[in-house]
């Protein structure tokens, strides 16, 4: 539990970075909501006492946290999920689990898939309520603020614009004792675009960062559905005279491989001259 470097001599001015890799146990004692991490630096003082050695150590506060990411529904009646269709607006939320205290400069950043957008941030809400405060706001402000960019950052496809949410808390406190869920729920809408086609899935990344640390998690991947119609056109007779009338049957219908509902058909027959 105790790691010690003998680094020798440090000329003036000279810096050395050391970094340390460490694994938390899993499973891990419920028990343990923080890991707090110290280190000192100090010298044998045969060139002089250091003037300042409050500035001599250093240290790293960890939240254990936990966190969930998950579909909660659509506007979209005739899709199943894991499947969408093109147009159809997703509903998910993320939740992350804060110890009571404070964490500093939390974050959270979700980025969706070539072919996704974001719609807005509906609601931030903490359990039991009440339980956390902001620096950036209240619950209603820090989502209203929420910040919408393209991915990856200054393209001018219109496919890549809103792909990108960032939402920032500020400063998070948990005055209670004991562990508060904080969830932030928002919409996100399947596209038309051409990169959209029948069995594209289409995945997303929500990543939490704080001082000193970070965690991320995905929803799992939706699918896209779409119609495909074909159109037949059979005539009752192959020769008409002048005057008679035939009749034209236009057959409109799914293809095999289509899997979705087919919105707004239009079906256009243009005549020939002389009927």
């Amino acid at each position: 539990g105790l790691i010690t470097w003998d680094l020798g001599e440090l000329a003036s001015g000279a810096t050395r970075t050391l970094t340390l890799v460490i694994q938390v146990d899993d499973p891990l004692d419920e028990s343990i909501q923080r890991i707090f991490n110290s280190a000192t630096v100090t010298d044998d003082g045969e060139n002089g006492e250091d003037p300042d050695p409050t500035d001599n150590s250093d240290d790293d506060d960890d939240l254990v946290g936990t966190l969930d990411k998950r579909i909660t529904g659509s506007n979209q009646d005739f899709s199943t999920m894991p499947e969408v269709a093109v147009g159809e607006m997703i509903t998910y939320e993320v939740q992350l689990q804060l110890a009571s205290g404070s964490t500093t400069g939390l974050v959270l950043t979700d980025t969706v898939d070539l072919g996704m957008a974001f719609m807005g941030c509906e609601a931030i809400t903490a359990d039991p309520t009440g339980a956390l405060t902001f620096s950036a706001g209240t619950a209603e402000q820090v989502c209203a603020a929420a910040v919408y960019t393209s991915e990856p950052p200054g393209s001018t496809n219109p496919a890549n614009q809103g792909r990108t949410m960032t939402i920032n808390f500020g400063d998070v406190l948990n005055a209670g004792e004991a562990e508060t869920t904080l969830t932030v729920r928002y919409r996100v809408v399947v596209l038309d675009s051409a990169e959209n086609l029948r069995g594209v899935m289409l995945n997303n990344q929500a990543e939490w960062t704080w001082a000193g640390g970070s965690l991320e998690a995905s929803a799992p991947p939706v699918r896209i559905i779409e119609p495909e119609l074909t159109l037949e056109k059979s005539v009752d007779q192959s020769e008409a005279l002048s005057g008679q009338t035939v009749t034209f049957t236009l057959t409109v219908d799914h293809s095999q491989e289509s899997n979705s509902p087919a919105f707004n058909v239009n079906l256009t027959d243009n005549i020939p001259a002389g009927l």
